[in-house]
């Protein structure tokens, strides 16, 4: 360790963010330095940087208007029937093995497509959904159709987990047990995008786009991933009321 003791210039210190402090290897978390705001539309960006710096969210070619963005305390809005997903790219290497989970707030509305694992190559997805007192996983072209009961009402903050492993898909809540299935067909492999907030890179489906705020995305690109961290970082939301 190099100890300095005069005063350093404006700009000369370089915050570094270590992977052992982050509860994931890629992790969005709301906050204002993590915003890429549009300066054309006040309260709205276009794009989410990574903890780390290492990758960005940016919004799909729908998203025409960025995504709205709460300050008490910070989270993305997302509203009914109105695309303003985002993409998340590069940094999934095999659809076949990662984990990806979202730390969102229920609203009066149904926050429906909470985000979307594709690959890359097209073909099959699947997706994460919140319609009523539950949350499903189901895939696109296969009969997967996963669910998790959640409690009624507003205001439930919620941690939901995919996890695709050896063919299989499993779905939890706030770190409760799993329901799985095996996936249909071999579409689910090879480099993904994950969509936030949205079904995938076009326009269209709003009926498939609800109301949902949303604090946290997690990735574990290299299949299943410890919930511990994450576990913990959905309670300190929780008691937060985020």
């Amino acid at each position: 360790m190099i100890r300095y003791e005069g005063v350093l210039p404006e700009g000369a210190l370089i915050r570094v963010q270590t992977a052992a402090a982050d509860p994931a290897p890629v992790w969005l978390t709301a906050s204002s330095d993590s915003f890429v705001p549009m300066a054309e539309i006040p309260g709205r960006i276009s794009a989410w940087w990574t903890r780390s710096g290492a990758a960005t969210a940016v919004r799909v070619a729908a998203n025409a208007e960025g995504t709205r963005v709460e300050n008490d305390p910070p989270a993305l809005a997302f509203a009914a029937g109105v695309n303003t997903g985002l993409v998340l790219s590069g940094v999934i290497p095999d659809a076949g093995a990662v984990t990806v989970a979202a730390i969102l707030r229920t609203t009066p509305l149904d926050g429906e497509t909470l985000f979307t694992l594709m690959p890359v190559d097209g073909g099959d997805y699947v997706y994460a959904a919140q319609r009523g007192a539950e949350v499903r996983l189901e895939q696109d072209k296969g009969d997967v159709a996963l669910t998790q009961p959640i409690a009624p009402g507003a205001g439930q903050i919620l941690l939901v987990t995919l996890t695709i492993a050896d063919g299989q898909a499993g779905l939890s809540v706030n770190g409760g047990p799993a329901t799985s299935a095996p996936l249909h067909g071999t579409g689910m492999t090879g480099p993904a995008d994950l969509f936030i907030g949205c079904r995938g890179p076009r326009g269209g489906l709003h009926r498939k786009l609800g109301q949902f705020r949303l604090t946290d995305v997690l990735v574990w690109p290299d299949g299943p991933g410890d919930p511990t961290a994450a576990e913990a970082l959905w309670r300190e939301r929780a008691g937060h009321g985020a």
